[in-house]
């Protein structure tokens, strides 16, 4: 496999070589720290995946996943935590996506980004998904079952 002209052997080989990572994979489980913003907890994020140490790098970052996720309104509102509600299923699956993709991987692999949400909620979770692969030219696979059905979706 050539990435950017360079021999790899494996996606871990690409990864390592880059200054970010190569791919990400988002599960369809939202764990999040309660005791951060929004974008504190995409702060972290970045600055755990970027290899920088450049803040104003990953403040750019953070600003512009917050921006295509949609998440402005909520920016300095705390995670959700067992006993207080502050974001709605859409906005937490948004946020799970923006911790991995803060980073501008190249390639994203999605495990069911829209189980357990309405469809109203489900099309903004896609609706970003299509803006993030348009703005950071990200390619886009994520898998959705739909009863015995298994649907692998592509967004490029």
């Amino acid at each position: 496999m050539y990435i950017n002209s360079t021999a790899c052997e494996s996606l871990r080989a690409a990864s390592s070589s880059t200054e970010t990572p190569f791919y990400c994979f988002v599960m369809q489980d939202d764990h999040h720290n309660p005791m951060l913003t929004v974008k504190e907890t995409l702060t972290f994020a970045a600055m755990l995946r970027k290899r920088t140490s450049n803040k104003r790098e990953v403040a750019t970052y953070v600003e512009n996943t917050i921006e295509i996720l949609g998440l402005n309104n909520i920016a300095d509102d705390f995670v959700n935590t067992p006993e207080k509600r502050t974001m709605s299923n859409g906005q937490l699956r948004r946020l799970t996506i923006g911790v991995e993709v803060v980073c501008a991987p190249a390639l994203c692999f999605f495990d069911e980004p829209t189980s357990g949400l309405d469809s109203y909620l489900a099309l903004s979770v896609v609706n970003s998904l299509k803006s993030l692969a348009k703005v950071n030219a990200l390619l886009i696979k994520a898998d959705q079952h739909d009863g015995l059905c298994f649907i692998p979706v592509a967004i490029l």
